[in-house]
């Protein structure tokens, strides 16, 4: 997993919360990043990878990152869900 999956989705993890060295930092991190944003525009879409053979692709999520955007499918779904936005 190329970076924690609270990172990649800008959330506070419980941890941190009880973290009383880093946590503040991380929780600091979190509200500075989403604060300036309308939560009501922002879209949040998990996907899971599968992918045969181990490399240095899919370690450091290139892979997955390819994969999304040769998918008609998901370039669709963007595409769509977004449209309200970005009219």
């Amino acid at each position: 997993q190329y970076v924690p999956l609270h990172s990649s989705l800008i959330q506070v993890p419980g941890a941190a919360e009880k973290d009383i060295d880093g946590g503040p930092t991380v929780i600091a991190m979190a509200a500075n990043l989403m604060g300036s944003l309308d939560p009501s525009k922002v879209l949040r879409i998990n996907t899971d990878h599968y992918f045969e053979h181990m490399t240095m692709d899919t370690m450091i999520g290139r892979a997955a990152h390819v994969s999304l955007l040769d998918s008609h499918g998901f370039i669709l779904l963007l595409f769509f869900s977004l449209f309200a936005v970005l009219e």
